[in-house]
């Protein structure tokens, strides 16, 4: 695996550069506006913005994945497939 992944000019596996990567810049960037010793207020929007910056970049990856997930709100779900961004 890291010798097709040094050919292809990635630090690790394509999947991880292409698919990965932009989910879990948006992580840290988050957590780094957010306090260390918050109070209680501010620590549960820093929670909520962290949470919804987590759900938007795993979204994002999925949708990069070709996958389409569609959420009801009876807590059911329908994931639909398609190619997935090279």
């Amino acid at each position: 695996m890291r010798c097709m992944a040094a050919r292809r000019g990635v630090n690790g596996a394509l999947g991880a550069a292409l698919y990965l990567a932009p989910a879990w810049t948006a992580i840290p960037q988050t957590l780094t506006a957010a306090s260390l010793f918050p109070s209680p207020e501010r620590f549960k929007a820093a929670e909520l913005r962290i949470c919804d910056a987590g759900n938007e970049a795993l979204l994002a990856m999925w949708g990069r994945l070709g996958l389409t997930p569609e959420i009801y709100s009876d807590q059911q779900f329908a994931i639909w497939v398609s190619k997935p961004q090279r």
